[in-house]
């Protein structure tokens, strides 16, 4: 017997192909501003990282202004996931909620997880400068802000996966099993590798931002020329951090430009490795779809691939050109076409893995869900 609910007789109150589009949308905006959430934590701590090592002023600015932003976008990346969590909820009704319950204990440990991601971070960006002489303790404050951050993505990704295998369920007692199952690494890494791709773009917005600023009339520079920051840098950054401060002034736009291109260059390439494991992970059969299988489908994976391919061409030409402006509008163009093509994908994976259960339960009588 199937282990899919058969007894909620409920129809979908509204059109599914309108609530699929619905859901693919707010999907999509949703998991742009996650991945810049996890994304600028990440790079937030390992930049001021840096800038401590190398007595680097450029480093802890930067990684200053990126957990500015990363304060904004945590904001809405929650507020964003509420529609796509409860179109799921509606759309698939029977597959979503049966994972949910054998999960129970983890998956409402992401409420608590992100209240204590959320305090952590808030912590670690209220005291930059009063701990900056104790950058030990400072980025301590920023590592344990990150963790949560890293971990709620790992539950979502055992529930979404383990809603789409239903055969799985019976023999599924603890999350620590349903992280092992063999697609649920490659997805999680593939995730995190997404995140470091759309992370590059902050460093680039700040740039850009900061140029912007810098050629309003009657403002000064805020950056200065990247001879003379190369220059005076490390003794001038050296010196402040000694006095707990943080070194204004000593990022210029091309420097923050390549740094962030370095990271969605060397990510997007670890993303296409890790996105091929994921394609071959699957099940033959829905693989296939994506191969060939299915002219829709296989459309979209196409377009998804291009787009990858055309963020790697941008990256490629601003190493020789930097200007911030360009890059980001190319960038982040290549990047969201990137994102909805995956998101359509996923969702037709989803559909096309659940389709022998659902079959089953409309041949029972089942009226909820696809």
């Amino acid at each position: 017997m199937s282990p899919v609910p058969h007894d909620l007789p409920i129809s979908i109150p509204g059109s599914i192909p309108f609530f699929t589009v619905l859901l693919v949308v707010g999907f999509v905006l949703h998991i742009v501003f996650v991945l810049l959430t996890v994304s600028g934590a990440v790079m937030s701590v390992v930049t001021e990282g840096v800038g401590h090592a190398k007595k680097d002023g450029r480093y802890l600015e930067l990684a200053q202004r990126v957990l500015t932003a990363t304060s904004v976008n945590k904001s809405l990346a929650v507020v964003l996931g509420v529609a796509p969590l409860l179109l799921v909820g509606v759309l698939y009704t029977r597959f979503f909620y049966p994972p949910t319950v054998i999960l129970g204990g983890t998956w409402l440990s992401v409420i608590w997880l992100l209240i204590l991601g959320f305090l952590l971070l808030y912590a670690y960006k209220f005291s930059w400068e009063r701990l900056q002489a104790r950058p030990g303790v400072h980025l301590l404050l920023g590592v344990l802000g990150t963790i949560p951050f890293l971990i709620v993505p790992m539950i979502f990704v055992v529930v979404m996966g383990l809603m789409r295998r239903p055969d799985l369920w019976v023999q599924t007692h603890s999350f620590v099993q349903a992280m092992f199952y063999p697609t649920v690494w490659p997805r999680y890494l593939h995730f995190i590798a997404a995140t470091v791709v759309f992370g590059g773009l902050l460093p680039i917005w700040v740039a850009w931002w900061q140029e912007r600023k810098a050629s309003r009339p009657g403002a000064g520079a805020t950056g200065i020329a990247p001879g003379a920051a190369e220059a005076g840098s490390e003794t001038a950054a050296a010196a402040e951090v000694r006095a707990g401060g943080v070194l204004e002034g000593s990022m210029d736009s091309r420097w923050a430009t390549a740094y962030g291109l370095r990271w969605t260059g060397i990510a997007l390439l670890i993303q296409v490795a890790l996105g091929l494991v994921v394609l071959f992970t699957m099940p033959g059969s829905v693989r296939g779809y994506f191969l060939g299988g299915s002219a829709f489908s296989t459309l979209v994976f196409a377009v998804g691939a291009a787009a990858v391919a055309a963020a790697l061409g941008v990256v490629y030409v601003a190493r020789r050109h930097p200007s911030p402006g360009r890059v980001l509008r190319n960038l982040g163009i290549a990047l969201f076409v990137v994102v909805l093509a995956m998101a359509t994908v996923r969702l037709q994976i989803r559909d096309v893995e659940i389709a022998p259960y659902t079959a089953t339960s409309q041949a029972s009588g089942q009226t909820a869900g696809p």
